[in-house]
């Protein structure tokens, strides 16, 4: 797997949402372990990361997704949990250059280390932390600032790797309640309102990223047994598990895909 170009500054704890123009990259903390406001736009092809926008302010560990012509950014925090729900216009698939964000919405409570995925005209948050445990609610979204309650997840957890695939979402490991990794492959039905364990990933594993690339998803990295792996992992619904598909240039976790 080749070597790309290393970002500007060092990051962690960010989020990624993927446009035409290249992946945007949102918040997170930097080498100081300091929350950031930035929102990049990554050239895939040159390496390079330009700032074009800010958060309302300093944030990590916060969620995001696009949702017809705007990024909406969930919760996240610096020293402290948020529920606020940030937007930032977007215009030929990409956010304008010096755009900062404005509040939306809130959340029906505070949350962060959670995630979102957008499906049709619909974005979901999931997973994630309260301040005191973490979440199993499932939440559906048409503007960022009205929610409804889908499911409960079976194993909630914070840190989860998510990606969606066939009109369903899928969640992978966490840190569950105890502080420990799930190994748990959650599906979530929002359609059918529901969400079961589908399987097992060979370890527990968080902080963690999940990308889809044809019939299946890929999970990238992670936290397993108490340190940063580089393993890559394919999960294809309906099949017999998950095997190892390859290995990162090097281990990570807390990292966005």
């Amino acid at each position: 797997m080749p070597r790309k170009r290393p970002l500007p500054a060092a990051i962690s704890g960010e989020t990624v949402v993927g446009t035409p123009r290249g992946p945007l990259i949102v918040g997170g903390l930097d080498s100081t372990e300091t929350s950031v406001e930035g929102v990049f736009l990554l050239d895939p092809k040159s390496g390079h990361a330009q700032q074009v926008g800010s958060l309302t302010g300093p944030l990590h560990d916060a969620a995001a997704a696009i949702l017809g012509d705007q990024m909406l950014v969930f919760g996240g925090g610096t020293e402290t949990s948020t529920d606020e729900v940030q937007a930032l216009a977007m215009s030929k698939g990409s956010i304008a250059t010096g755009s900062t964000a404005q509040p939306v919405g809130r959340l029906p409570t505070v949350r962060s280390d959670l995630s979102a995925v957008t499906i049709g005209s619909t974005a979901y948050v999931l997973g994630g932390y309260d301040g005191n445990e973490p979440l199993a609610s499932v939440l559906a979204t048409a503007d960022g600032s009205r929610f409804t309650e889908v499911t409960k997840l079976p194993a909630p957890g914070r840190y989860l790797a998510v990606a969606t695939l066939a009109g369903r979402i899928y969640a992978f490991g966490g840190e569950t309640a105890g502080g420990t990794a799930s190994n748990a492959i959650q599906e979530v039905d929002p359609k059918a309102g529901t969400a079961r364990i589908v399987g097992r990933l060979p370890t527990g594993i968080y902080h963690a990223s999940a990308i889809v690339l044809g019939h299946a998803i890929y999970v990238l990295g992670g936290e397993a047994n108490g340190k940063p792996t580089d393993q890559v992992l394919r999960f294809e619904p309906g099949s017999k598990g998950v095997v190892t598909a390859g290995h990162l240039p090097q281990a990570t976790a807390g990292g966005a895909a």
